[in-house]
C-alpha cells in the first residue's frame, strides 16, 4: 500500500517522530521501508531532480540517496532528544517526542521550547510562541500595519500589556500582538486580523499545551510557572490579572462584560457578593439573567492555601525541612452537586518552589480529590537552598480559569537559621505573577 501525504519532503522529520511514537518505526531499516512506502519515493524516481537528486542515477544509487536523507532526520531528532537512536540502530521515542506527536508541533518550534532556560517571563514565552512555525501560513499585510501599530502604542487609547520595539514589521509580530491585544480585550475593527486572530488562536492552545507538558517534565520554576498561565490565558482569551474575568461566564460577552467592569465588578468575589437585581441594572438585563450569572459564579471553585511545618519531635536540621500544604476547597458541597449532575470538572497546578528558581513540589489537581472532605493535604521535603533567602513560593494556578489562582510565601525553620516564621496566607489572587521572591 503507498502512503498518501502531502509535501512529505517539507515535513519528513515531523512525520518519522510521530511513527516512532506509534511503534510503527522501531529502527533505521523500517524507517527506510517506511519511507519507500509514500508517495514521496515514487516521485523522487519521477523527478529527482526536484528533490536536489541528480537525474541519470541508478536505483540502488537512489535508495541510498533516500536513506541519507532520511538519517539526517533521524539523527536530527535524536541531537534534539526528541528520540533516542540505541546502538545508532533502534529507534525510541522520548518524552519530549511524544508530545510533538500529541499534539502535532513542528520540529523548529519544538526546538525552541526544548532551549528554554528556566527563567523566561510572561512577555519571552508569548515572544517565543508568536514565532512558532505553525503560524507560518499568517501574512503581514501592507494595509494592516496602521491598526496593528495602533494596538501597540497610543498616547490616547489602551494598548498592549508588552509593547514591541519599533515598528510591526514582521509576522511574528503581527502575531504577538494580536494574542496581546485579544488578551488586553482591546476591539479589533479590521475583518482579516479578527479572522486571524481566531487562526492564531486555534494553534495557540494546542502549542501552548505543548509547552505546559514540557516544562512540567523540567525543574525550573518561572518558566514552568509562566507557561501554564500562558496556556490558560489563551483558553480564556484573557490575561492572569483581567479585570474582565466575567467574560469567561456564559451569556457573558465583550459588552456586558465592559458594562460589568465599569460598575467594578472586577473579580468572582464581588460578582458573588452583588445582588442578583443590581446585576441585571448594571447590565440591562431581566431577571432571572442576575441570578443565572451569581449561580454560574457559585459553582466555579475555590480554593484556600495553608502551610505550616511538620512536627520534628522538638528537632530540626540545618539543611532540611518538612512542610506539609493543605488546599482546601471552600465551596465542594457545591462542586459535589454539580460534578453530579454532569458538569466539567475543573483541573490545577500546585508548584511549590525556592529561591533557587527550582521546583520543590508539583501537583496536578482535579476537583475529584476534593470531593470526600473537601481538602487535599501533601508532606513536602525542602533542601535548604544556596541562596540567602528560605522562602517557598505556593501557587495554585487554575489551568482554565482566570480569576482563581491563590498564591501565598512560607519560610520553613532550619537549625542555626532564622526564627520560624508563622503561616501567610493570600485571598485569592487575581495576579499570581506579584508573588514576594
Amino acid at each position: 500500500m503507498i502512503i498518501t501525504i502531502p509535501s512529505l519532503h517539507h515535513h519528513l522529520i515531523e512525520h518519522l517522530n510521530a511513527e516512532i511514537v506509534l511503534n510503527t518505526i522501531t529502527d533505521v531499516t523500517i524507517a527506510l521501508e517506511w519511507l519507500k512506502s509514500t508517495f514521496l519515493y515514487i516521485r523522487i524516481l519521477k523527478n529527482p531532480l526536484h528533490y536536489g537528486i541528480p537525474e541519470g542515477l541508478k536505483k540502488e544509487c537512489l535508495e541510498q540517496k533516500l536513506q541519507d536523507i532520511c538519517l539526517k532526520s533521524l539523527n536530527t531528532l535524536e541531537r534534539a532528544g526528541l528520540i533516542k537512536m540505541d546502538d545508532g540502530f533502534d529507534l525510541k521515542p522520548a518524552e519530549a517526542g511524544r508530545l510533538m506527536a500529541r499534539y502535532c508541533i513542528a520540529y523548529d518550534s519544538m526546538k525552541e521550547f526544548l532551549e528554554i532556560k528556566g527563567k523566561e517571563s510572561l512577555s519571552d514565552l508569548v515572544e517565543l510562541v508568536s514565532k512558532c512555525k505553525e503560524f507560518s501560513d499568517v501574512k503581514l499585510r501592507v494595509n494592516e500595519k496602521r491598526a496593528l501599530n495602533g494596538l501597540n502604542k497610543d498616547k490616547n487609547k489602551p494598548t498592549i500589556r508588552f509593547p514591541i520595539n519599533g515598528k510591526i514589521k514582521t509576522t511574528d509580530q503581527k502575531v504577538n500582538c494580536l494574542i496581546q491585544a485579544t488578551l488586553s480585550n482591546l476591539t479589533i475593527t479590521d475583518f482579516t486580523l479578527s479572522q486571524d486572530v481566531t487562526k492564531i488562536f486555534r494553534a495557540g492552545q494546542r502549542i501552548t499545551r505543548c509547552l505546559t507538558e514540557l516544562q512540567m517534565l523540567k525543574n525550573e520554576f518561572l518558566s514552568l510557572q509562566n507557561s501554564i498561565i500562558l496556556a490558560k490565558c489563551i483558553r480564556a482569551r484573557l490575561w492572569e490579572n483581567s479585570k474582565f474575568v466575567s467574560r469567561q461566564l456564559e451569556k457573558i460577552g465583550p459588552m456586558l462584560s465592559t458594562m460589568m467592569v465599569n460598575a467594578g465588578l472586577t473579580t468572582f468575589k464581588k460578582i458573588e457578593e452583588t445582588n442578583p437585581r443590581e446585576i441585571e441594572m448594571i447590565v440591562n438585563r431581566h431577571p432571572p439573567f442576575g441570578s443565572q450569572i451569581r449561580e454560574a459564579v457559585s459553582n466555579l471553585p475555590k480554593y484556600e492555601l495553608s502551610v505550616q511545618q511538620a512536627s520534628c519531635a522538638g528537632r530540626h536540621q540545618p539543611n532540611r525541612a518538612e512542610i506539609v500544604v493543605t488546599v482546601t476547597m471552600t465551596n465542594y458541597l457545591k462542586k459535589k452537586e454539580a460534578i453530579s449532575t454532569g458538569r466539567n470538572t475543573h483541573f490545577c497546578i500546585l508548584l511549590v518552589s525556592d529561591a533557587d528558581n527550582k521546583v520543590v513540589f508539583k501537583q496536578r489537581l482535579g476537583d475529584a480529590f476534593f470531593m470526600k472532605e473537601g481538602y487535599w493535604s501533601k508532606r513536602v521535603d525542602v533542601q535548604r537552598t544556596k541562596v540567602q533567602s528560605s522562602e517557598l513560593s505556593i501557587n495554585l494556578i487554575s489551568q482554565e480559569y482566570v480569576g482563581l489562582d491563590v498564591s501565598t510565601t512560607y519560610s520553613p525553620y532550619y537549625s542555626g537559621g532564622q526564627a520560624y516564621l508563622t503561616v501567610k496566607r493570600e485571598s485569592q489572587a487575581s495576579n499570581p505573577l506579584n508573588v514576594k521572591r
